[in-house]
């Protein structure tokens, strides 16, 4: 006779070991109730890449170094029942001994994800297939598994907390960090640096081989989740999935969460919020079309053949002084205008340097575009252009350079954003070109240019912008201050000189033979022994120009 207790003995095992396989973790996800409504696409994929850790590295000691995961998905898109909540349940019935924290923007949303996974942790059926976990350490903060065998382990089984919340000495195998970034605290760049710092913070408490996922959508260019897509060697220790609403931002593209994100919901959406805050939520930019000032198409390449020869040029500065502010940077244009004042823009460079530094790449640029007729460098009047001025003397002396500096005036009391955006119009209607040899030469630095006039004004830096919205200012009598050419001004062509005489004998290299100048010119000598015609009655071996006698 079948034991009734033997048969719920292999059920229970059969069960555990589907639930525990990764391949069926989308139904561990929907039938434990962290997300009942999950589809395979994309809460299928997404968790079996979720789940599937790179090993970025192997230390010396033979530990794997994971690389960690980024996740962008639009509002509504489960992401947080998902992964948040059903993954981490996963985790824990896989592993009693494992030390997980969930991090949010505040530690009240925390500890509601904290609280969802203690109730599936604690569902009749969870204990049934994994065992009680329960135990006398069970809170609102977390709790620690009553199935613990590491009892030396000091930190919880699961615990939250918010931003800026640091738990001093804990040690993890896993992190969520799950909304942390916000509109709130990105609003200035002060709260941004907060932000990344404290990350960075968090990042020291990971052991090695511990795994972290960011969940999130975007809210700025400066925020978390833009600087792991920006930075380089920040990069190469994550994995990436980043999605729209629609592949094409419309209803025309494919949907990414078809079943609750429709063109129709979309729309409603839309039509509610902000254009900036619907961009953030659903379409993963911190920038909205209509809000995007200088759009890409603006920035034309042309030939540098085909710019006038006819202009001249000037050094677009915006000088940088407090060395103790990381979005304080040092920004220099070369660009050259035209007889209908048109710009050609043949550098850019931006950077951190020291003072003198700065005016030593100042003078490197002016001295490599002299060529094309430099008239002088813009600098702000104000407390620092005596400093600019000094230094620059004093480096002059050193290289033999002397710039011309044109002050610009009234730059501290105008509001920067206004002054920003009144350069808009001449990018707007193709009155300025980007020289190909600019991006050719220096790639990385054009496509800096190029990313940070497009992100503003909610870009990490607008020194860029900043130093490019002087090229129209004028003075009190209404003239530009950096002038154009006037219609039929040409520059001079300088000849270079050719010696006539070179070691005792006639330049071969000379355009005009001087002797054959002579004869066209009917010019001979009152006796028959013109030396430049080589017809002395002397015999000297060679005349001056290497005629023989």
């Amino acid at each position: 006779m079948v034991d009734p207790n033997d048969i719920r003995e292999r059920r229970i095992r059969e069960e555990r070991e589907f639930y525990l396989d990764q391949a069926n973790l989308l139904d561990f996800v929907r039938d434990f109730g962290a997300a009942p409504d999950a589809c395979e696409s994309p809460h299928g994929e997404g968790l079996a890449w979720f789940s599937e850790w790179e090993v970025m590295v192997v230390d010396a000691e033979g530990r794997p170094l994971f690389k960690s995961k980024l996740v962008l998905w639009p509002r509504g898109s489960f992401k947080s029942q998902v992964i948040t909540v059903g993954y981490v349940a996963w985790r824990i019935a896989k592993d009693p001994d494992i030390r997980i924290f969930i991090a949010s923007e505040t530690g009240r949303q925390a500890r509601k994800f904290v609280d969802n996974v203690m109730r599936i942790v604690d569902s009749p059926k969870f204990r049934e297939l994994f065992g009680v976990h329960k135990g006398a350490q069970w809170n609102k903060f977390g709790f620690v598994s009553n199935l613990r065998t590491k009892v030396h382990l000091k930190e919880p089984t699961l615990a939250g907390f918010g931003v800026g919340e640091v738990q001093t000495g804990a040690h993890w195998d896993l992190g969520i960090l799950d909304d942390v970034v916000s509109q709130e605290n990105t609003k200035t760049p002060e709260s941004i640096i907060v932000m990344n710092d404290w990350v960075g913070d968090i990042m020291a408490q990971l052991d090695p081989g511990s795994q972290l996922g960011v969940i999130g959508t975007h809210h700025h260019h400066a925020d978390l989740y833009s600087r792991i897509k920006k930075e380089t060697e920040l990069r190469k220790g994550f994995q990436i999935t980043s999605h729209s609403w629609s592949s094409t931002n419309d209803k025309n593209g494919k949907l990414f969460f078809p079943r609750r994100l429709t063109p129709e919901f979309i729309e409603r959406q839309k039509a509610i919020m902000t254009p900036r805050l619907f961009s953030c939520f659903y379409e993963n930019r911190p920038t909205s079309e209509e809000q995007q000032l200088f759009l890409p198409e603006y920035f034309r390449m042309i030939r540098d053949n085909d710019v006038p020869r006819a202009v001249w040029t000037y050094l677009f500065t915006d000088f940088a002084f407090t060395s103790n502010n990381d979005n304080d940077r040092t920004c220099f244009w070369a660009v050259s205008l035209d007889a209908n004042r048109v710009a050609y823009v043949r550098e850019c460079l931006v950077g951190r340097w020291k003072p003198g530094d700065s005016i030593r790449v100042l003078i490197d640029m002016w001295n490599r575009w002299l060529r094309f007729d430099v008239k002088g460098a813009t600098v702000e009047q104000g407390a620092h252009d005596e400093l600019i001025r000094g230094i620059a003397e004093e480096v002059r002396r050193q290289t033999m350079t002397r710039i011309r500096f044109i002050p610009i005036m009234g730059r501290s009391q105008e509001i920067k954003n206004m002054r920003i955006e009144g350069v808009e119009p001449r990018f707007r209607r193709g009155d300025i070109y980007i020289c190909e040899s600019f991006r050719e030469t220096n790639y990385k630095m054009f496509n800096e240019m190029v990313r940070e006039m497009t992100e503003w004004p909610f870009s990490q830096h607008d020194d860029i912008a900043d130093a490019i919205s002087d090229i129209d200012k004028k003075d009190q009598k209404e003239h530009y201050v950096c002038p154009h050419p006037p219609v039929g001004w040409a520059p001079v062509a300088q000849q270079r000189y050719v010696p006539s005489l070179v070691d005792g004998r006639f330049n071969k290299s000379m355009v005009v033979d001087p002797r054959e100048m002579l004869k066209k010119l009917g010019i001979q000598g009152a006796v028959n022994s013109d030396i430049l015609q080589g017809q002395h009655t002397k015999t000297v071996g060679h005349d001056l120009f290497g005629g023989r006698t």
